[in-house]
């Protein structure tokens, strides 16, 4: 049997209980776990694929395992799950609560720059038992999206060759012409009595050259029905063409009345709203949010595209059904190309609401870290990308994870290299960053979210930033002096032992933090303080990066 007790500040505790198989609890809460079994085969507690330390256990019997009280959810949000004794229990953990449009714009910024990174951070508990979820949770998947736009692509690559060879077949058209002895056959004859008051009557037409008798009356011709041969767009293959492109406004009008359902759907998903925790189940409407952004792009452009062949394909009618392969989509190669694209998105099924994973980020904090890595990229390419500085970015081989960015300038040899989650150990490979102090970590390395380091006329220096998503009280109450201790005081820089890393900055998203700095005196060095950071606001970490690359520039 399982239990879990939250432990209150008067030091009473009170049991959590599950609603339809789900534990809810609070991210800084502790708690208190119980498992009692007659037999147990594993006296292990396993919080996704992380076991808790042994030191948090108070009590372990062969049927009874107890916890001491911790902040066991700490630095999770979303769906969880614990595991003992190959039994496994579900967690929704609420996060510490900051502004939710802040959490969705670090998730929409992600997205932008790097989509296939967010799979990192999916729980492997987003699937469970379908009690926990109401209902199946649907998405609309981008890769339909994808093919509009590859398609939208081919489109624009082929559109000079259209204006330039686009096909016309020869019809027949009746027009109204200027008449002449040669302008005429039956057709014209015919018309003629059908619309004799085009004809001007007058006796004094009797001796004019012009002049025909019909009846007693004498007339002339001025204009007349002919019908003559004419180069016409308005054929097979150019209707096919233009009616891909109301294929596409139709099909996107869908997916979006659809998504706009889902967003009216999802918006608020707890249903009772806490004032200082979030319910993840609330950024359901993110991924929904990005589709629409995304479909907004590709009407527009198909618009815009459409328009231009319409001015090629003067007077053709748009013809929306499956292509059939003619001689002309045959023979020109421009219009196979068309004919080939136009297929492939007709024939792709496409999943408007296809099951899958909810999204949960496993650790916030660790999306925290991959945003704020992607914004010191940004800003190393904008100092450094236009001064005649290469960049060069180096991936681990077994998990596709950026180990660090290099900007090189050839002529000067000055370089900044940005490390993501270096280990910093006595003997450091890449770096020359080395522990030379008692550290308290796991293992004989630490690591820091973030390195940065400079090199010009043989000099090397270092900055380091770590990653906190929490609240600045916290930052400075429970992160700082720690912080300090392990990348200050535990670390020097080899062959320098007088030296230390210049910066020590910890990152964070509170929009109360005055951001002042630790060290008053920015003669001396290091130089400890804090940074706010997120989507709306990094200017200052944008102006400390410049401070520090200005040696190389």
């Amino acid at each position: 049997m399982f239990r879990i007790f939250e432990l209150n500040k008067n030091g009473s505790r009170n049991e959590i209980l599950p609603i339809d198989g789900l534990y809810t609890v609070h991210e800084l809460g502790s708690y208190q776990l119980e498992y009692h079994q007659i037999m147990t085969s594993s006296s292990i507690f396993f919080i996704e694929d992380e076991c808790i330390n042994y030191k948090h256990i108070k009590e372990n019997t062969s049927n009874s395992i107890v916890t001491t009280p911790n902040r066991f959810f700490e630095d999770y949000f979303g769906f969880a799950k614990i595991s003992i004794n190959n039994e496994s229990f579900q967690f929704n953990i609420l996060g510490e609560k900051f502004d939710l449009s802040e959490i969705q714009e670090i998730i929409m910024f992600l997205y932008e720059k790097d989509h296939s990174t967010l799979n990192t951070f999916i729980s492997k508990s987003s699937t469970g038992a379908s009690k926990i979820y109401d209902g199946k949770e649907y998405v609309y998947s981008s890769k339909y999206l994808n093919l509009i736009s590859h398609t939208l692509n081919s489109f624009e690559q082929l559109f000079s060759t259209f204006k330039s060879i686009p096909h016309t077949v020869v019809r027949k058209e009746f027009a109204i012409t200027n008449y002449s002895n040669e302008v005429g056959d039956y057709k014209s004859i015919e018309w003629l009595f059908q619309n004799l008051d085009t004809i001007d009557f007058d006796p004094s037409y009797k001796n004019h050259p012009d002049g025909m008798s019909i009846g007693t009356n004498y007339g002339v011709v001025d204009k007349v029905g002919v019908e003559r041969n004419i180069s016409s767009f308005n054929n097979y293959e150019n209707g096919i063409i233009l009616g891909a492109f109301e294929y596409v406004r139709l099909v996107l009008s869908e997916i979006e009345d659809l998504v706009r359902f889902e967003i009216s759907k999802n918006i608020g998903g707890s249903e009772e709203p806490s004032l200082h925790y979030v319910d993840f189940r609330d950024l359901k409407v993110v991924p929904f949010i990005k589709f629409l952004s995304t479909i907004e792009d590709l009407k527009r452009r198909s618009e815009k595209i459409n328009a231009q062949y319409i001015s090629i394909f003067r007077g053709a009618k748009p013809i929306n059904k499956f292509p059939k392969l003619s001689p002309v989509f045959q023979k020109f190669r421009h219009y196979q190309r068309a004919f080939l694209a136009i297929r492939d998105l007709k024939v792709s099924k496409y999943d408007l609401v296809g099951e899958i994973q909810l999204l949960n980020v496993r650790k916030l904090s660790q999306l925290y870290e991959l945003f704020n890595l992607h914004c010191i990229i940004d800003c190393f390419d904008k100092l450094l990308l236009n001064g005649g500085f290469e960049k060069e970015m180096v991936v681990a081989e077994d998990s596709g994870q950026i180990e660090y960015i290099a900007y090189t300038n050839s002529q000067t040899k000055a370089q900044a290299r940005v490390f993501y989650a270096p280990k910093i150990s006595e003997s450091s490979v890449d770096l020359d960053l080395v522990l030379i102090g008692r550290v308290q970590v796991v293992g004989t390395y630490c690591c820091p979210d973030f390195v940065i380091e400079t090199s010009a006329n043989g000099k090397i220096k270092y900055a380091i930033f770590d990653a906190k998503y929490s609240k600045i009280g916290n930052v400075l109450g429970k992160y700082l002096s720690p912080s300090i201790q392990k990348y200050i005081i535990d670390l020097g820089i080899r062959n320098a032992p007088y030296q230390k890393p210049d910066y020590l900055v910890l990152l964070h998203p509170d929009s109360t933090d005055n951001e002042s700095d630790l060290i008053y005196n920015t003669n001396h060095f290091p130089q400890i303080g804090t940074i706010i950071s997120k989507p709306s606001n990094y200017i200052k970490l944008f102006e400390l990066a410049r401070s520090i690359v200005k040696n190389l520039i």
